[in-house]
């Protein structure tokens, strides 16, 4: 499976699985995204016969290969298909996608993921003998590939489609079209806007005037597909202020996160700030310790020094957690 970091919840990729002696199409093979009792963003396999009525017990066993080319088995299970009954064949491969992100360089060459596939299927006919046997592999045709839209690209397609929008958001240089129902259902600022006794309710255009129109646009796509597009610290900065104003939990987070996993000395002094202004305990002592553990290097700074005079009780909270840190060593 090509571009496998792409692959996204609800969203089900398919291929044919030939029989290589005789071409002849034996089972289409899914793979999809999607959470069970323990996990969000488990792989799922589902393998649907082609001739399912002269099929009458399978077994699929599937294997995960590393870059050596070394299998690894991540699945196994096994049907008996009963004639005129609808049957699903799906169940779960033992590992997640976050997981083998976490493996790229070992099992995600090129951001394709290789699984090698083992069938064995009884048609409930018995030979008396056996005249001639031929074995080969089974081949997976890359083109036949299929993607099939998710709900959420549904959604995508209407905001950029600009299907019955009801209402227009207004930055000082662009306005987006959008409608009010996925507003209220991510942000609970939009519910009570448009459902409450705010002037907001009655119009079909709200104005913002302290957020850009990247920020708006980064905004609204999370909103609509719940990715976050490529983005850079600025930006992050610009929508985890956006988050907090309309209280969009999860976007929050996912900015946290960013702002955390790309802090550099000389954004740490501004970071702190932010933190410290949105109230955010979490990521402002995740600042002050990743300041603590550099206060060499971040102490020379011009920033440093700036907010010693701006925001004193911030550098003194610092210099107290590096003194107590001091007399236990």
């Amino acid at each position: 499976m090509e571009k496998f970091s792409s692959l996204v919840s609800d969203e089900k990729r398919a291929l044919s699985i030939k029989s290589f002696s005789t071409e002849e199409q034996l089972f289409t093979l899914s793979l999809s995204l999607a959470g069970d009792l323990c996990c969000k963003e488990r792989l799922w396999i589902e393998v649907t016969p082609n001739k399912k009525d002269d099929i009458k017990f399978c077994k699929c066993k599937l294997f995960l290969l590393d870059a050596r080319g070394t299998k690894r088995e991540c699945g196994r299970n096994e049907i008996l298909f009963c004639k005129n009954v609808s049957q699903e064949w799906k169940f779960p491969l033992n590992f997640t996608k976050g997981y083998m992100m976490m493996k790229t360089n070992e099992f995600l060459s090129n951001d394709t993921l290789t699984l090698k596939c083992e069938f064995s299927f009884s048609t409930d006919i018995e030979y008396e003998a056996i005249e001639d046997s031929e074995f080969g592999d089974i081949s997976v045709h890359k083109n036949q590939f299929r993607k099939i839209p998710s709900a959420l690209e549904d959604m995508i397609c209407l905001y950029k489609e600009g299907i019955l929008c009801d209402l227009k958001l207004r930055t000082e240089t662009e306005t987006f079209n959008v409608h009010k129902t996925v507003l209220c259902a991510r942000s609970s600022v939009f519910k009570s806007m448009f459902t409450t006794d705010m002037r907001e309710k009655t119009t079909d255009c709200v104005t913002i005037e302290d957020l850009d129109a990247e920020t708006v646009r980064l905004m609204l796509m999370f909103l609509y597909s719940d990715r976050l597009e490529d983005m850079n610290l600025e930006q992050a900065k610009s929508l985890y202020f956006a988050a907090d104003k309309y209280n969009i939990v999860a976007l929050k987070y996912k900015c946290s996160d960013f702002l955390k996993s790309n802090l550099q000395p000389p954004k740490s002094c501004d970071l702190l700030l932010l933190s410290d202004m949105h109230q955010d305990e979490e990521l402002k002592k995740y600042v002050q310790e990743f300041i603590i553990n550099n206060h060499e290097e971040i102490l020379q700074t011009d920033q440093w020094m700036n907010l010693e005079k701006t925001n004193p009780e911030l550098t003194i909270q610092i210099f107290r957690a590096l003194y107590q840190r001091n007399l236990k060593n």
